[in-house]
């Protein structure tokens, strides 16, 4: 048997910010449809820039506790730093695909991710 509901969701260069992931959590645990979801695609939208550094990573951990299924995740362009990839290293240790350029991310970043890789058992 096939599941039914939405596999792929895209929400690129749409102005959405933290409070729009807020909103989709919450579509999200209302909606059994959308617990099917494998793949999200944010890019272009400005999540961790300035003040909203910490209310995006509280908001794309949420997001990703709470929808294990999302097995490709695309933060491109989302002015992710070091400092947010860093909190959010245990979240994408769980995933298979990672979709992270164009952000702020250093040297330092890279390590990070050199660290997220290593302790995955699904990033390909």
């Amino acid at each position: 048997p096939t599941s039914s509901g939405l596999k792929t969701l895209k929400l690129e260069n749409v102005g959405m910010n933290y409070v729009g992931i807020e909103h989709l959590r919450n579509s999200f645990n209302c909606n059994d449809a959308m617990q099917s979801l494998n793949e999200l695609y944010l890019g272009d939208n400005d999540f961790f820039g300035g003040n909203n550094a910490n209310h995006g990573v509280r908001q794309i951990k949420l997001l990703l506790r709470e929808n294990p299924n999302i097995h490709t995740l695309s933060l491109f362009a989302t002015n992710l730093g070091d400092d947010a990839l860093s909190s959010l290293a245990y979240d994408f240790q769980s995933r298979r695909s990672l979709h992270l350029g164009r952000n702020n991310i250093t040297c330092k970043g890279v390590a990070i991710l050199g660290k997220i890789i290593l302790n995955s058992s699904t990033l390909q």
